[in-house]
């Protein structure tokens, strides 16, 4: 991709001392987060299988919807993992990252590309295209990713099979959701064939890592198994629809202010646990190579200079309606 300009961003000064701190990348915090996420998802799966053994199917569909609202979060996971500030392990950091994109349908070198721009440019017109303005929620599309997301499901893995082809063309499906044939084109021009390549053969390996785990599991008769990890970014998304828009909707494009074009919003630790701290997105855009865990220490030490910050999500989005009267 062309960058032409260079956005003089504003940043709260912060001393030497406070950055390297704040900066400072743990291997043990990173896998306290990670592995936790993943035996909560556990315990969860474990739960939702049993209940296929024990329960009624209604209880049944009650057990996934609760375990799909805990895995929808994996893709935070994931997003965290891209900027490589996680583990101080650079091998971690590539494992978990290809594990999160598989578990969640996502493309890690179409993501890394596409965020990378994203922070460099973010919500600047014709420049970012990961996110923008303005940002539409409605009640249609959360309904249908909080219950079951068959037109998600399909679109991902049409999405992934032309890519597993060879075809670059069209729009880029992922657990995400899809960007426009422009903006992938931009990130991967015709021209740049070493890295389409690579685009190609992590869509390969997504689909024929899922192929394998329904085969085998039916094979075995373990039918809740591609549910549980296949087919479990297409349900019981609901609650995460309603976090992930409130970092960027009803703010402002074309500015050079990141308290500006972006929101933090203050939350209980449980959410944050399962947000993986992203919640604190000003400080996120603002200090990018700042590990999440460290977010709310960052929080702390600049908020004197930051917008006040709606504390709950209830609050938040009641301070998103009131912006658009």
């Amino acid at each position: 991709m062309t960058e032409n300009i260079k956005v003089k961003w504003y940043k709260t000064p912060l001393s030497k001392e406070d950055l390297k701190l704040v900066s400072k990348r743990s291997n043990w915090k990173g896998l306290v987060q990670t592995l936790g996420h993943l035996l909560f998802l556990m315990l969860f799966a474990v739960l939702a299988y049993w209940s296929t053994l024990n329960l009624k199917l209604f209880y049944n569909i009650i057990f996934f919807l609760i375990y799909g609202i805990f895995y929808s979060f994996i893709l935070n996971g994931f997003h965290e993992m891209s900027h490589n500030t996680v583990f101080q392990s650079k091998g971690l950091s590539r494992f978990f990252y290809r594990l999160f994109g598989f578990l969640s349908w996502n493309n890690h070198v179409f993501f890394s590309e596409s965020h990378r721009v994203h922070h460099h440019y973010t919500l600047q017109r014709s420049y970012d295209m990961e996110v923008i303005l303005p940002v539409m929620v409605t009640a249609k599309e959360f309904f249908l990713r909080g219950f079951i997301n068959p037109i998600g499901f399909v679109e991902t893995v049409y999405g992934t099979i032309l890519l597993s082809l060879g075809i670059v063309k069209g729009k880029m499906y992922t657990g995400l959701g899809f960007a426009s044939a422009e903006w992938k084109e931009l990130l991967f021009p015709k021209e740049n064939m070493v890295v389409r390549k690579q685009l190609i053969n992590w869509a390969r390996f997504t689909l024929i890592g899922h192929i394998f785990i329904i085969c085998l599991s039916l094979a075995f008769g373990l039918w809740q198994i591609p549910l549980l990890i296949t087919l479990a970014p297409f349900y019981g998304s609901g609650f995460l629809y309603l976090l992930n828009p409130t970092q960027h909707i009803g703010k402002k494009d074309n500015v050079d202010d990141y308290r500006l074009n972006s929101r933090t919003i203050l939350l209980n630790p449980f959410l944050r646990f399962l947000y993986w701290n992203m919640n604190y997105h000003i400080e996120h855009h603002m200090y990018a190579a700042v590990p999440f865990y460290n977010l709310g220490k960052l929080h702390r030490l600049i908020e004197h200079d930051l917008p006040e910050s709606p504390k709950g999500l209830i609050r938040t989005w009641i301070q998103i309606k009131d912006m658009d009267k």
